[in-house]
């Protein structure tokens, strides 16, 4: 039909059941429903649109269900194409939507677009060129119920292609792909493959996955979650953070592909993976045995600022960057706030990743290929774990350890870490510089290593009136001909070095304790270490 092929009107019940329904028109929606769906559901095998305004519109449709089966082929739900404005249109969709095996087409805005509602599921979905301007893309749902997305392709997209927002509910997203195509690719206006977002009271995903994802040519981020603002302080919550140790639902991102190690392409021109957790936002979030290549930014990334509170784990991933320019790091961990009363808190399990590429220069970083740093001005914790950690072909450090200005608490364990391809600058570096206003403290461990590098561990601590406590024990650490193994510049605050009695200076206990081809300590004393141990990450 050239009119619209289904069309309910408010104060109408519908009920379509059975098998081999289909819907069409050429000119018009094919489904537009207003009405009410009633306890049988309304269920098509198909439902085709070549123009108008929308392919398919459900608006208050109640808590009927509403399901395109498709027949198990590409295209057998369906195609929506050539319409003006979004392909699919979701408002207050109360009941479940399953869509199956439909292709969604040059749509003038959103490929789908929903705005509250319960369940979405899509299987086996294509969406092409959708949108022709900044902020139309291809899959936007806000605030629906649980999210499930199966097999996913989307190419051509103006903006993000998929991005999922709640600002009051609570849902789980789960987005899956278990082929070996590319499954998302963007065209421009700064569009991320994947963004997730919890922002607002009772904005809450409380567990999912995205897995399985081959992303490429994104002009923005690969896979970004959100969890709470800064402007306004604003809470949310992705994942669900257990007691004390114990993680209760991590939100896991497994096994995704962004760009390619070999060839080596860039997958993203921004950050492979950006975590933030900002304002009030609080979580609980994994990335595991990933590959990440990204152009010029970071491919793996966490942030927690204001009162934040994240956990989360970096483990077995393979991460480079293809054009490092601009102080990039390849695995960066921080926390970051401008206010003196604010408490941001990052806790960080990072394991098992290999960063760089032995065949490109400055692939784990132009500057690090490892960061964990506060630039903080506030009250916060940076809790880390960095172990057994590969950085191959970094342009100056190899593992970075920073506390800022502020009055934070920062505690790490490196342990087992390696480095490799060109000799870093600094194989280890830690940097506590603090302030003279503000108190803080430093705890760091650093064990087993065997590094070469210009210094295999450099270390400057100059934070009065804070403190710092270091465990430096087991380790292996070679400088050049001009370098040392281990250079330690402590120029004021309270420094303790962990088993060290010599108050006047901690230099034999570390020739003691680790292989150094050369140490070079300069202190104005420090404390009596002997019955001291240095505090540790609590792993959660």
């Amino acid at each position: 039909t050239t009119g619209i092929g289904l069309d309910v009107g408010f104060g109408t019940t519908i009920n379509v059941s059975g098998t081999g329904s289909t819907a069409s028109s050429t000119t018009n929606a094919a489904i537009d429903i207003d009405g009410t769906i009633g306890g049988s559901g309304v269920t098509f095998e198909s439902v085709t649109a070549g123009g108008g305004t929308n392919g398919i519109v459900l608006a208050n449709t109640g808590a009927g269900a509403f399901t395109v089966t498709g027949t198990g082929g590409p295209d057998s739900g369906g195609t929506i194409a050539n319409v003006t404005g979004d392909g699919i249109s979701l408002t207050n969709v109360a009941g479940p939507v399953s869509l199956t095996h439909m292709t969604i087409a040059d749509t003038g805005q959103h490929g789908l677009s929903g705005t509250g509602g319960g369940a979405v599921t899509l299987a086996n979905t294509t969406v092409t060129s959708p949108g022709d301007a900044a902020g139309e893309g291809g899959i936007r749902l806000t605030d629906p119920g649980a999210v499930t997305i199966t097999n996913p392709t989307i190419t051509d997209s103006a903006d993000t292609a998929i991005l999922i927002e709640r600002t009051s509910t609570s849902g789980t997203v789960t987005i899956t792909d278990t082929d070996a195509n590319v499954d998302i690719q963007t065209v421009g206006n700064g569009g991320s493959a994947v963004v997730l977002s919890a922002v607002g009271p009772g904005a809450v995903i409380p567990g999912g996955t995205v897995a399985g994802l081959d992303i490429m040519g994104v002009a923005g981020v690969g896979v970004q979650l959100t969890a709470g603002d800064s402007a306004p302080v604003t809470a949310g919550r992705i994942g669900t953070q257990g007691a004390g140790t114990n993680s209760m639902s991590s939100f896991v991102i497994d096994n995704i592909t962004i760009g390619s190690l070999s060839p080596f392409t860039a997958g993203s021109q921004d950050e492979g993976v950006l975590l933030e957790f900002l304002g009030q936002g609080t979580g609980d979030i994994n990335v595991i045995n990933s590959e990440v290549v990204v152009d010029s930014a970071s491919p793996l990334a966490v942030v927690s600022s204001g009162d934040a509170d994240g956990v989360v784990e970096f483990d077995a991933n393979q991460v480079a960057i293809d054009n490092p320019v601009g102080n990039q790091t390849g695995i960066f961990a921080f926390i970051d706030t401008d206010l003196a009363t604010d408490d941001p808190q990052l806790h960080a399990t990072i394991t098992n990743n290999q960063i760089g590429l032995g065949s490109e220069t400055n692939s784990a970083g132009d500057y690090a290929g490892l960061s964990v740093a506060s630039f903080s001005d506030g009250v916060g914790l940076l809790e880390a774990l960095v172990t057994d950690n590969t950085v191959t072909n970094t342009g100056e450090v190899g593992y970075e350890v920073l506390r800022g200005e502020g009055s934070d608490r920062v505690v790490v364990q490196l342990d087992g870490n390696a480095t490799a391809g060109v000799d870093p600058l600094a194989g280890i570096l830690v940097d506590s510089p603090g302030e003279p206003t503000t108190g803080g403290s430093l705890d760091a461990t650093i064990t087993d290593h065997t590094i070469t590098a210009f210094s295999g561990l450099e270390i400057f601590v100059e934070d009065a009136p804070g403190s710092s406590c270091l465990n430096i024990t087991g380790n292996t650490f070679t400088g050049d001909a001009v370098g040392d193994g281990l250079f330690l510049d402590h120029r004021s605050g309270t420094l303790t070095v962990q088993g060290n009695a010599n108050t006047a200076s901690p230099q034999a206990h570390l020739e003691a304790n680790n292989t150094l081809s050369s140490a070079f300590v300069n202190t104005p004393g420090v404390q009596d270490g002997s019955f001291v141990t240095c505090s540790t990450p609590s792993v959660r």
